[in-house]
């Protein structure tokens, strides 16, 4: 048996290595399991494609606390420090990390399978460390050397997709449009001005919408986030994407990007939705630029297993005292990936894109840009926080906050735009993909039911000499239309893999048949007090009334026309009958299997 250093120096390097050896376990661990979870599982991990780089420098960050006071204590003396606990506190500490992304283990699990480990090794090394300190060091060139060349390689792959496409794809034609998206992620229609909002969050759209034509009646086709960009992208509903709050769209269904950039569009999308409009969606086939995790000290750490406890999360980003009190109480050892801690906002999503468009102004772009401050917990800056209501703002304050700094950065965006001499060789359309609820039918934010105040969105369109300036189209529409609108507008007649009907029509001719206005939302399992806890929900539209149908058989009838809050449900109205049996016959029984409907029958 070895005996142990004598001296400082000695026992200081001891410390390290084993700090960052247990740093780089952790780390492999982490980004092994997330790769599995992803491209084998096919589940969501709300993960950076950085992580192989990120975790491992996340781990070291953390574990540098711990390893910093160790380091101190031996300068004073080895002895305050023996090898056994060198080994100890940071192999105790991976062994929680790894542990915690373990499906199924208790908290109290967690700690015992921890100690277990770290007193095993503590044993092993501490006994004989001239065994087992060179092997460690070994394995922890071995893996930096391997975190280097995975994460270099991913990222240069990464960053080389566009010049990896320009030299294989010819360039569109010389008059090809510019097409532009401005998502407002969670903007219901009725938060601007121009659909008739009393307060002033959207000067800027406002005044766009005075050159450009404004769809009154626009519906989303779900709820929420994914499956609405799903069918946006694909003209398709959500029953024919497979989108789910953990599942990607399928891979069978055509993106109108990837027709944009096969055509020789330049595409790219920036988006401050981290949950689920992110690399892993399936969305973001067909952009050869997409930009969503920032890379930032917070989204490193976080990158770490450990710092995705609920107690480090509150002790390390809570703003306030109370917060951070809070963390220490709980002491909860599960993990949460999902990102809340380093929100991208608006500026930095639009300065990314007017960084990238200046890179190549050649060719025509086809860009997606996503914008995220009017979503829940409703948290734009101090002077849109407190714009509307000073003094303790609630949540509609700061959600009109959220809104009028989007609205601000649309601005800023259009502006640049004008600046280079392309915004009126840009088809711009500024959209929703769905909006929130602040207590109609007793319910609070959105995917869990299919009322209108998550359905009615923005739908602006602006593309002089193509799109008539100051028109308002009453017509009720669809974004499922979307895709072939763009396609129509642009030019492109061959628009194979892409569902629905283009809208320029109908601005033209109101009477002009557009595609079912249908929606649907799944289970959501966390809430027992809203409408889709029980099981899924659908609903049809037409140009007056809105039928919805839960998977429990319970049934709402609005007359959307003259009732836009639907406040007044009619499904108990004896004068209804006609139309409610009508509206049945409109929409496939929620309670029958999809595999059992023919794609035909669903429409696509």
């Amino acid at each position: 048996m070895a005996s142990e250093p004598a001296s400082r120096s000695a026992r200081i390097r001891e410390i390290l290595l084993l700090w960052i050896f247990a740093s780089l376990v952790t780390a492999a661990w982490h980004v092994n399991k997330m790769t599995l979870k992803e491209y084998v599982l096919h589940r969501f991990t709300w993960t950076s494609r950085d992580v192989v780089w990120m975790s491992p420098v996340g781990n070291l960050l953390l574990l540098a606390i711990p390893t910093a006071l160790l380091v101190v204590a031996a300068m004073v003396s080895p002895r305050f420090v023996p090898r056994w606990l060198a080994t100890f506190l940071p192999v105790f500490l991976a062994a929680i990390g790894m542990a915690l992304i373990v499906p199924g283990l208790a908290d109290y699990a967690i700690w015992v399978l921890a100690l277990g480990i770290a007193s095993q090794a503590a044993r092993m090394v501490g006994s004989d460390g001239d065994r087992w300190l060179p092997r460690i060091k070994v394995a922890t060139v071995a893996m930096g050397v391997l975190f280097l060349l995975w994460g270099g390689s991913a990222r240069l792959w990464r960053y080389s997709a566009e010049w990896r496409w320009r030299r294989a794809t010819a360039m569109a034609p010389a008059d090809a449009p510019n097409v532009l998206i401005l998502l407002l992620d969670t903007v219901r229609a009725d938060a601007l001005g121009v659909y008739g909002y009393s307060r002033a969050t959207s000067p800027v759209i406002d005044s766009v919408s005075r050159d450009a034509t404004v769809f009154t009646q626009a519906f989303s086709t779900a709820g929420w986030t994914l499956p609405s960009h799903c069918s946006f992208f694909t003209g398709r509903y959500p029953e024919n994407n497979s989108c789910g709050w953990e599942v990607a769209m399928g891979t069978s269904s055509r993106t109108v990007a990837e027709i944009f950039r096969d055509r020789g569009w330049r595409t790219a999308g920036f988006a401050a939705n981290l949950f689920y409009a992110t690399h892993e969606t399936g969305i973001t086939r067909g952009f050869t630029t997409w930009e969503d995790f920032k890379i930032s000290f917070k989204q490193i750490v976080c990158s770490s297993t450990l710092a995705q406890t609920m107690i480090l999360r509150q002790l390390f980003w809570d703003a306030s005292g109370a917060g951070r009190l809070a963390g220490l109480k709980i002491l909860a050892l599960k993990s949460d990936p999902k990102p809340e801690v380093d929100r991208r906002a608006a500026p930095d999503v639009g300065s990314q894109f007017i960084d990238w468009l200046g890179a190549d102004s050649q060719r025509p772009f086809f860009a997606y840009l996503n914008f995220f401050d009017a979503h829940e917990p409703y948290r734009p800056p101090e002077e849109y926080r407190t714009k509307f209501v000073a003094d303790n703002p609630g949540d509609r304050d700061r959600y009109d906050g959220g809104v009028a700094y989007m609205d601000h950065e649309v601005g800023r965006v259009l502006a640049d735009l004008s600046r280079r001499g392309i915004l009126d060789r840009t088809l711009v359309v500024i959209a929703g993909d769905h909006g929130d609820q602040f207590g109609e039918h007793n319910l609070l934010t959105h995917g869990n039911s299919l009322f209108v105040q998550l359905l009615h969105v923005p739908l602006i369109m602006r593309f002089p000499g193509k799109i008539p300036a100051g028109a308002r189209v009453n017509r009720s529409v669809t974004l499922r239309d979307l895709p072939r609108t763009l396609l129509d507008v642009a030019g492109i007649a061959d628009t194979t893999g892409i569902f629905g009907t283009s809208l320029i029509p109908a601005i033209k001719d109101s009477a002009h048949a557009t595609s079912a206005i249908r929606a649907e939302t799944e289970r959501t399992p966390k809430w027992t007090t809203v409408p889709t806890y029980r099981g899924p929900m659908s609903s049809v539209m037409d140009q007056r009334y809105h039928y919805i149908r839960s998977v429990t058989g319970a049934e709402w009838l609005f007359d959307y026309r003259a009732d836009p809050a639907e406040t007044r449900d009619l499904v108990k109205v004896p004068q209804s009958a006609l139309v409610l049996a009508e509206m049945r016959s409109k929409l496939p029984d929620p309670r029958k299997s999809k595999a059992a409907v023919p794609t035909a029958a669903r429409g696509q």
